[in-house]
């Protein structure tokens, strides 16, 4: 845009006298509050690999209260054959119990209530 190549704006480049450098600054702040928008996400991208593979997740690149939980799990080769045998929901439901892994299981019900991850949400889920 702002070398005036309005190539990828079809309507736009049908008008004359186009102002370049006005439509360039309002995309630049197009695309950065995009990015700022987005960015908790990326903030919390280790969370969602924690969740989505806590098998083999980095147990040192884990928050310190799940680090011991974590070990536990990779250690556990009955529990590292579920979690490859099933969906992920059932292996949260199934086997990870509350008195056994109980800051995976909180951690695990924050990511659901602030997602609303409707695979969760099963009347009959042990997580509610």
């Amino acid at each position: 845009m702002l070398f005036g190549n309005s190539y990828h704006f079809t309507t736009l480049s049908e008008y004359e006298n186009i102002a370049y450098v006005q439509y360039a600054e309002e995309l630049k702040l197009l695309s950065e509050q995009f990015s700022n928008n987005f960015s908790d996400f990326k903030n919390m991208e280790d969370c969602f690999n924690l969740f989505a593979t806590p098998t083999k997740s980095n147990v040192q690149n884990a928050p310190i209260h799940l680090q011991m939980e974590l070990i536990e799990i990779h250690e556990n080769v009955l529990l590292k054959s579920k979690f490859e045998d099933m969906d992920l929901s059932d292996f949260y439901k199934k086997y990870l119990e509350e008195d056994h892994f109980p800051q995976l299981r909180k951690f695990t019900r924050r990511l659901i209530c602030a997602f609303g991850l409707a695979v969760f949400t099963n009347a009959n889920s042990s997580f509610q």
